[in-house]
């Protein structure tokens, strides 16, 4: 069985570093419900003084058939892709300060690897659902503190097969 987390991990891995201002970032990755990224976030806030955004986080639980050749066809995978933002901002500030210089080339990156990665092929055309949020709060009584976030949800169906992504 192919282990989805680790493929898009090796996957996201791979991704350009996001370049904000002359400053550069690199893409975080995780997975998991809701209560893994609180426990998430709060262990990057213990040993690393913080989460390092960009951030993109599958959510789980996947939902997965698997073929008879062994690939894995993921209905409703979803993906946030998320920033570190603040709350003072209007929703036209977010537009310039979040979205355009990182959220939308996050995903663009994120969709050009997976279409040539070799082993991820976009179902239904690579058509996508995609959900914007705006001063999305991250805060429940087990977090130490706030992010807020403005985020782009991504909810697709793809095929994801075993192959080797340097091979190619």
């Amino acid at each position: 069985m192919i282990i989805v987390e680790e493929r898009l991990g090796e996957l996201f891995a791979t991704l350009p570093k996001i370049v904000v201002e002359s400053s550069s970032y690199n893409v975080s990755y995780g997975f998991g419900s809701h209560k893994d990224l609180l426990r998430f976030m709060n262990s990057e806030r213990k040993f690393k003084g913080g989460v390092e955004y960009p951030l993109i986080w599958l959510e789980t639980p996947i939902e997965r058939d698997i073929a008879r050749d062994g690939r894995s066809e993921l209905t409703g995978m979803s993906l946030i892709l998320a920033t570190l933002s603040d709350a003072k901002l209007s929703n036209l500030e977010r537009l310039e300060v979040t979205f355009k210089p990182t959220l939308i080339p996050l995903y663009n990156s994120v969709l050009k690897q997976m279409k040539y990665s070799g082993f991820i092929q976009l179902v239904n055309n690579g058509e996508q659902k995609v959900t914007t949020f705006y001063n999305y709060g991250v805060n429940e009584k087990e977090t130490e503190a706030t992010d807020i976030w403005d985020v782009l949800k991504i909810e697709m169906d793809i095929i994801m097969s075993g192959e080797c992504m340097l091979c190619k």
